[in-house]
């Protein structure tokens, strides 16, 4: 009996096998069972198990450098669905934030605990540091004390929902003041308009509720292996609600002694298929055609064994290719490349989108569909080129822009030596977020008639501290974007064209 529960613990070490031949040189019944007794002891009181990493971010939509940032950790917390648990809570400044007017009374209590002074603001596992891929792998390669599990049920007239959340010992564990905090978020709420003054739509991982209220459920401070307990919930969904298929749950242990998060879960759809990654170009190159490469995860219960992505370009009809397999389960992947699909001239959006899972609905929208614009370099434009953003439309046409914030190259109708109409292009570091990179893409020229071709441009640029460098940077490429030369790289104040440091938002005069 001890030798078969010692074979189902072990199974996954590559000790196996040579602690099994030791234990055949022992002759002794007595000792054998006495090393098999002790050596599953040993081993049971040292188990741990897979760590899911918990994110929690604070946001406002009213918050400027948040529409700047969000983009990027959305797109983290969303393609490491394995990995991350998100909740995201929506603060009470610096502006208006509908989301936080239904929410106020369990945020203000996290705000308050982690002692948030600004937006945005972000704690990983508890940690004041940065959501960032290197942080999400360290974090989830350590592993857990606790196995945790939370599933949720609606009942007949889906106006409530249960949730149990089940805690289990993966090892002897004394901590300081553990608390279960369970949370109701909607994974995705979009808006026709923007809701507050920063432009966002589309928010992710919003806390809507948390049970029994935002200090948690206290634990015992002591555990031994194997000890469990079910906690559950009954909870009438709030009226508030903006859309009900995106309820889900979120739960995760913490530590108030040093506020270390031990581990964390969420409620999964029973059928989910997503797009993982893709390779959609974010710079110009010189296309024909292009073949989507995806990597599409099972987000859900259910194994999948087929799904459909309709593809294409937008504004044309779309194609649809149809996969089966035998079988993704939770977190498996498949890399699919679709058939090539001919560009036409100027910059082309395309998108494709999971649809269809083993024959139904995917039960939610999350990362479902990706768009994004190819930007083929087709045909030339002959020099002398002048360009005094002087049109409204922006940018001009075959130009284009590729960011990852949501502050990009901007027109503005501001001109230098008094030119009439005014006009040039912008970019306001001011909000932007540190360490974003804004491309504006000039159209592809063809300087063949040139032997010595020259670049001038004016600029005007003001530094907020001593602290803060900003960057301007000026490449070309001769071989359609495959590899870039910097031909102009100032920062600081190399940049500057102001003596004084300007702490608003700053627009030159004409001189």
């Amino acid at each position: 009996m001890f030798l078969t529960k010692y074979i189902l613990i072990e199974n996954n070490f590559i000790n196996f096998v040579s602690i099994i031949n030791l234990l055949n040189t022992l002759k002794m019944k007595k000792l054998f069972t006495l090393f098999v007794f002790l050596f599953v002891t040993i081993f049971l009181s040292h188990a741990q198990t897979q760590r899911m990493v918990m994110y929690e971010g604070f946001s406002n939509a009213s918050c400027a450098p948040c529409a700047a940032a969000n983009p990027g950790l959305t797109a983290l917390v969303l393609s490491n669905p394995t990995k991350v648990v998100g909740i995201k809570y929506q603060t009470n400044w610096p502006g208006t934030d509908p989301m936080n007017a239904q929410t106020q009374t369990w945020v203000q209590p996290r705000v308050n605990y982690y002692n948030i002074t600004g937006v945005p603001g972000t704690r990983v596992d508890g940690e004041a540091i940065s959501l960032t891929q290197t942080n999400i792998n360290n974090h989830y390669n350590n592993p857990s004390p606790f196995f945790l599990e939370v599933n949720h049920t609606f009942n007949a007239a889906e106006d409530s929902v249960f949730v149990e959340v089940k805690i289990e010992a993966a090892q002897d564990y004394t901590g300081s003041q553990l608390v279960l905090h369970t949370a109701m978020i909607e994974n995705h709420i979009s808006f026709a308009s923007a809701p507050g003054s920063n432009g966002e739509k589309n928010f992710y991982k919003v806390m809507r509720a948390m049970y029994p209220n935002a200090t948690g459920t206290s634990l015992p401070g002591t555990w031994v292996l194997g000890q469990d307990t079910t906690i559950n919930f009954a909870i009438k969904i709030p009226s508030y609600i903006y859309n009900f298929d995106e309820i889900a749950f979120v739960t995760f242990i913490q530590s108030n002694g040093n506020k270390a998060v031990l581990q964390a879960a969420k409620t999964l759809k029973d059928l989910y298929a997503s797009i993982l990654s893709h390779n959609i170009p974010q710079a110009p190159g010189c296309y024909d055609d292009f073949a989507f490469e995806l990597t599409v995860v099972n987000q859900g219960k259910t194994p999948i064994t087929s799904f459909d992505i309709e593809y294409g370009i937008v504004g044309q009809t779309l194609m649809t290719y149809n996969w089966t397999g035998a079988g993704l389960a939770y977190g498996e992947t498949v890399n699919i490349t679709l058939p090539s699909i001919t560009l036409p001239g100027g910059n082309i959006s395309v998108i494709a989108e999971i649809k269809n899972p083993n024959g139904g609905i995917n039960e939610s929208l999350d990362g479902t569909i990706v768009q994004g614009q190819i930007l083929p370099v087709s045909g030339y434009t002959a020099v002398p080129l002048a360009e005094a953003f002087t049109s409204t439309t922006f940018p001009p046409t075959n130009w284009a822009i590729v960011s990852d914030d949501n502050i990009k190259w901007e027109r503005s109708t501001a001109a230098g030596f008094g030119i009439t109409p005014g006009g040039s292009a912008r970019i306001a570091f001011y909000s932007s977020p540190n360490g974003a990179l804004d491309h504006l893409y000039m159209k592809g020229i063809d300087l063949t008639s040139i032997s010595n071709p020259m670049l001038t441009f004016s600029l005007a640029h003001a530094r907020y501290s001593a602290s803060y460098t900003d960057r301007l940077i000026i490449e070309l490429s001769t071989n359609c974007g495959d590899t870039w030369t910097s031909i102009y790289n100032k920062a600081g104040d190399n940049l500057k064209t102001v003596s004084t440091f300007v702490t608003s938002s700053f627009t030159p005069t004409a001189t």
